[in-house]
């Protein structure tokens, strides 16, 4: 059945095609039925080969958001960020003792919270060159340099 305002009926297996061939999921592996222990047909997750990837990404994020978080608030960590977004302390403390990362949202509102050296610091090294605190520097040095210059220029007229 297609979407309520499409014009065009869609079946679920098309749509499920479509699905894969947008993500780039290879046709072997989205249609491809596994056995499970009650030996009923299971279709293979092709993201399951991705998991140590992501597990990876998750587990750095959670360490550098922990030692943000450490270091703006060395004691009552929770308290403190639970002040700023809106988490429950529990919830920080959670993902600071387990080393989890936190949730979208909960990125979200931290990005908003503390600016760019949180998002600088989360990316780490993977974060854009005008996101780098030593880029801004290097920036202001520049523009301070021309101002100089222009500065000079419109005295001298």
């Amino acid at each position: 059945m297609g979407h309520a305002l499409s014009p065009y009926p869609l079946s679920s297996d098309v749509a499920g095609e479509a699905f894969a061939r947008l993500a780039g999921i290879p046709k072997n592996l989205s249609s491809t039925p596994m056995r499970a222990v009650s030996e009923s047909a299971v279709r293979k997750s092709p993201v399951s080969s991705q998991t140590t990837v992501c597990s990876a990404d998750r587990s750095d994020l959670a360490t550098r958001v922990d030692a943000f978080l450490r270091a703006k608030y060395p004691s009552k960590t929770g308290e403190h960020v639970c002040a700023d977004i809106g988490v429950p302390a529990t919830t920080v403390q959670k993902w600071m003792e387990r080393g989890s990362a936190p949730n979208a949202l909960a990125i979200v509102k931290m990005i908003s919270a503390y600016g760019p050296e949180f998002l600088a610091a989360v990316m780490g090294d993977s974060a854009p060159q005008w996101l780098r605190p030593e880029y801004h520097v290097t920036r202001r040095a520049e523009i301070a340099k021309q101002m100089a210059a222009l500065s000079q220029e419109l005295q001298s007229l």
